[in-house]
C-alpha cells in the first residue's frame, strides 16, 4: 500500500533521476594535450605515499556549443542513528538538451583523489570533509569542486538522497523492474530498521538472471552489495537501477506532473535544482529511448587497487591519459556512435524456458547502443545454444561483432543469410547456454565511432 504522499515521491524521482537521467550527454571534448597533474602514469607501488604533494588541477573540459547540464547524483549511507556518513554512490549525469541524450559516469567510492586545500583521500570522504572545513556551499560544493579539480568535469546541479529517501522513491513508483544480467547473491538484512551489526538479522539471498520487480529494500541492497563482486560491478548495478527508475517514471506518467508535485517531493531529496530547471529537462525525458542513454565508468584501465596508510583499500589513478579518454567519451553524445546512427533492426527471441531472458538480452544490447525488440513467441523452448542470424550479409558497419561480444556468441553459432526482403536485420534466438554476464565496466564492448 502506498501513502497519499506517493505522487510526491514519484515526482521527486522524476526530478532527481528522470529529469537528470532522462537527458543527455555532454558534447565532444577536445583536450589539447594538457600537462598531466602530479600523478604517476603507472605507479609501481600503490600506496598513498606516492602522492605527498598537491597535484596540478586538471584542465576544465570544454562544453562546446551544445546546451549541456551536468548533474551530480549522490547516494549517502546516512542513517538516523549515525552522525557521520559518506557518499558511496557518485554518478555524474550529463544532460544534452540540444541532441536530447544523457551520459552517466560513475566514480568508484574508493577512488584516491586530491581534496583541495587538504590532503589525499577517498572521493567518498569529500562531502563530510567539506562540511568540517566550512567550505562555501557546504560538503556538496566541496565534492563538486573536488571532481572538477581531479577530472576537469564542472558540476551545475547536485541532488543527494539517503537510504530512506531512496527506498521511498522506489516504493512510491510501485517498485522497478530490473533486468538482471549478472546473478547476484549475498547477505541481505531482513529489515533496515534492525541492528546492522547483528549477523542474526541477515538472510542469504540470490537474484538469478531474469527480470525482477524490486521494492525499495531490494533495490537498495542491489545497489549497495559488493562483497561477492567488486566496486565496478556495483557501479554498473547502480546505473542499471537509474535506467529502471527512468522507465518506471515514464510508464506511470509521472514526468508531466512535476509542477503539481514539486513542493512535496522536495521532502525526500536534497537538491539545488529549481522547478524551472527541472521543467527544462522534461522534453528530453519524454523524447529519449534506451539507446539515448549511455554509461561510462572508471575501471581497471584507469584505476588500480592500492592500500592507504591505515590499511584501507583504495583505487589509485593508473594512467592520467586513460582517464581523460573516458571523460572524452563521456562528453560525446550516444548519437555519435555509428551503430546508433545505423539503427539496425534486431529481434530477440527467448528459446528457453527461462522467463524474461529476451528482455534481459535486449536491455543488455541497449548498453551498447543497439535497440532490440523482444516478446515474440518462440517455435520451441529447448534451444541448447544462442544463435544469431545475420540477414544483412554486410561486413563494413556491421553490428554482428558487437552482438556476438555482448551476448557471448561464437562464430560457430552465427548464420549469415543475406535477404533483401528481410523484416529484421538480425534475429537472435537465446539458448540454454546464454550467458548475459559479459559486461565489464573497465572494458566495455568497443563501439565503432565516426
Amino acid at each position: 500500500m502506498h501513502s497519499e504522499s506517493a505522487p510526491a515521491f514519484s515526482t521527486r524521482l522524476v526530478l532527481y533521476l528522470a529529469a537528470a537521467i532522462c537527458a543527455g550527454a555532454l558534447l565532444t571534448l577536445s583536450m589539447a594535450s594538457p600537462a598531466p597533474p602530479a600523478v604517476a602514469q603507472d605507479a609501481p607501488t600503490p600506496t598513498y605515499t606516492l602522492f605527498p604533494w598537491a597535484p596540478t588541477p586538471v584542465p576544465v573540459a570544454p562544453r562546446g556549443e551544445d546546451d549541456i547540464v551536468n548533474i551530480l547524483l549522490l547516494g549517502t549511507d546516512l542513517r538516523q542513528t549515525a552522525g557521520s556518513f559518506r557518499t558511496d554512490t557518485i554518478i555524474i549525469l550529463s544532460v544534452n538538451r540540444t541532441v536530447q541524450t544523457v551520459s552517466m559516469l560513475s566514480i568508484p567510492r574508493d577512488t584516491w583523489v586530491w581534496l583541495p586545500s587538504w590532503n589525499w583521500s577517498k572521493i567518498n570522504t569529500a562531502y563530510q570533509q567539506g562540511e568540517q572545513m566550512d567550505w562555501a556551499g557546504g560538503g556538496r560544493a566541496f565534492l563538486a569542486y573536488t571532481l572538477e579539480y581531479n577530472f576537469g568535469i564542472q558540476i551545475d546541479f547536485i541532488a543527494s538522497v539517503d537510504f530512506a529517501g531512496f527506498r521511498a522513491i522506489i516504493d512510491t513508483l510501485g517498485g522497478v523492474d530490473v533486468a538482471v544480467d549478472c546473478a547476484v547473491s549475498g547477505y541481505k538484512i531482513k529489515d533496515w530498521s534492525l541492528d546492522e551489526s547483528d549477523e542474526d538479522n541477515y538472510d542469504w539471498v540470490e537474484v538469478p538472471i531474469g527480470v525482477h520487480l524490486m521494492d525499495g529494500d531490494w533495490a537498495l541492497w542491489y545497489a549497495r552489495w559488493r562483497y561477492s563482486t567488486n566496486d565496478w560491478e556495483r557501479n554498473r548495478r547502480q546505473q542499471q537501477l537509474l535506467r529502471a527508475i527512468w522507465k518506471q517514471a515514464r510508464q506511470v506518467d509521472i514526468i508531466p506532473r512535476i509542477p503539481e508535485l514539486w513542493g512535496e517531493m522536495m521532502t525526500y531529496i536534497d537538491t539545488d535544482v529549481k522547478l524551472s530547471d527541472a521543467l527544462s529537462f522534461v522534453p528530453v525525458a519524454l523524447a529519449m529511448d534506451d539507446i539515448a542513454i549511455e554509461s561510462h565508468f572508471f575501471g581497471p584501465d584507469q584505476l588500480k587497487f592500492g592500500t592507504s596508510s591505515n590499511g584501507g583499500s583504495i583505487l589509485i589513478p593508473r594512467n592520467y591519459y586513460a582517464i581523460l579518454e573516458v571523460v572524452e567519451n563521456f562528453y560525446s553524445p550516444p548519437t555519435r556512435n555509428t551503430l546508433v546512427q545505423a539503427r539496425p533492426r534486431i529481434e530477440v527471441i527467448n528459446g528457453t524456458e527461462n522467463p524474461g531472458w529476451d528482455r534481459v538480452a535486449a536491455e543488455r544490447l541497449a548498453w551498447e547502443g543497439l535497440l532490440a525488440v523482444y516478446g515474440k513467441t518462440p517455435d520451441k523452448t529447448d534451444y541448447p545454444h544462442t544463435l544469431i542470424f545475420d540477414y544483412t550479409g554486410q561486413t563494413k558497419g556491421s553490428a554482428l561483432g558487437a552482438l556476438q561480444q555482448a551476448l557471448n556468441v561464437p562464430d560457430a553459432h552465427v548464420t549469415v543469410e543475406p535477404d533483401p526482403n528481410r523484416e529484421v536485420d538480425y534475429r537472435i534466438i537465446l539458448g540454454a547456454s546464454y550467458n548475459s554476464c559479459t559486461y565489464s565496466p573497465g572494458n566495455p564492448v568497443p563501439k565503432e565511432e565516426e
